[in-house]
């Protein structure tokens, strides 16, 4: 993990040069109420998908006690609700006790918010948790093999490519721009924020073309109670290839836009005290790095990260800016005219 970081910040800040190369337990609202008292900790889990983020949030609020001190409590009326649960948190929970399990998705609205409102983030980020890569999937009964067999068949289409994406802003989003140039086809995304089932019986049904997430959703869908019916139907196309390894094509050889990966983190209130946050910042780099808080994430199929805060501040700024220059960087750059795919030459 350290070396897969350490990779990417020698190699964030040329990333874009790289794309120009081809173009403690459910709290109910008594139990919030204790967690407001002086010494209590809210631990906010607003992720939409809680396949992942709900046994570990559960995790840290059995273990923070021990390094902290206090009560731990999961307050139910944010659970699940994404930015809108955040936001609800920072308005009615004392700073200096919240702690907030976000995603790469997550944190990227609250920054494009903040941008509109011409303001500061409201969160700041202070441990790194785990990162997990991308899939790009298909259900057709005769799957491209190659670059060239996945331009040919978007080409052929003649209509928009219609993809499901876990979220839109940020990495997914200037994805799927970049597809479009290298096409030349338009791909017309569809979000399926609460459910990766739900993405994946539409491109069963044949509402979509395509699915791009995180490998370790499918994984999880494979091993379900209805694998023996969807397993056989889909089929990765390529991966990311990072942080962990893959038996399938990477984007990368496919010559396909490159994505660095998801990651989640724990943040805290951008008005929490200085010394407090660091005092936080120490509990919770000691519970991560943990041997048990390391097997549940390995068992969750995903990736733990063992970076310090310091170093978890960096990456997570990095991860973001690389996108918005990406993302700044097709502003400028013309879109094919017509339906035939984009020679990677063009790009170059």
């Amino acid at each position: 993990m350290l070396k897969t970081a350490a990779r990417f910040f020698l190699r964030a800040p040329v990333l874009a040069l790289v794309w120009l190369g081809w173009l403690a337990a459910d709290a109910s609202a008594a139990g919030a109420g204790i967690a407001s008292q002086k010494g209590g900790w809210q631990l906010v889990q607003a992720v939409p998908r809680g396949e992942v983020a709900e046994p570990l949030t559960q995790h840290y609020a059995r273990l923070l006690p021990l390094y902290l001190g206090g009560k731990a409590v999961i307050p139910a009326s944010t659970r699940g609700r994404d930015v809108d649960g955040v936001y609800e948190a920072l308005k009615t929970s004392d700073p200096d006790r919240t702690l907030m399990m976000l995603t790469t998705g997550m944190n990227s609205r609250l920054h494009d918010d903040a941008v509109n409102r011409h303001s500061s983030p409201p969160v700041l980020v202070v441990q790194l948790v785990l990162q997990r890569s991308w899939c790009l999937v298909s259900a057709q009964d005769v799957p491209p093999r190659t670059a060239e067999e996945l331009g040919n068949w978007v080409a052929g289409l003649g209509r928009p490519l219609r993809i499901g994406l876990p979220f839109i802003e940020g990495a997914p989003d200037v994805w799927v721009r970049a597809m479009e140039k290298k096409t030349g086809v338009r791909w017309q995304p569809e979000v399926f924020a609460k459910s990766a089932e739900m993405s994946v019986e539409a491109l069963q049904e044949g509402r979509l073309d395509l699915l791009f997430d995180h490998c370790a959703e499918f994984q999880r869908i494979f091993q379900g109670k209805n694998a023996a019916r969807i397993r056989p139907r889909l089929q990765i196309l390529a991966t990311s290839g990072s942080p962990d390894p893959s038996p399938f094509p990477t984007f990368t050889q496919w010559r396909l836009p490159t994505v660095q990966p998801g990651w989640m983190a724990w943040f805290v209130p951008s008005g929490m005290g200085a010394t407090e946050r660091a005092r936080v910042a120490r509990g919770l780099h000691a519970i991560t790095v943990r041997e048990d808080t390391q097997r549940l994430i390995r068992e969750l199929r995903q990736e733990p990260s063992s970076l310090t805060t310091e170093a978890s501040q960096v990456y997570v700024a990095r991860w973001s800016d690389t996108w918005k220059s990406i993302s700044h960087w097709l502003d400028n750059v013309p879109s094919k005219p017509n339906r035939s795919p984009i020679s990677v030459k063009a790009l170059e």
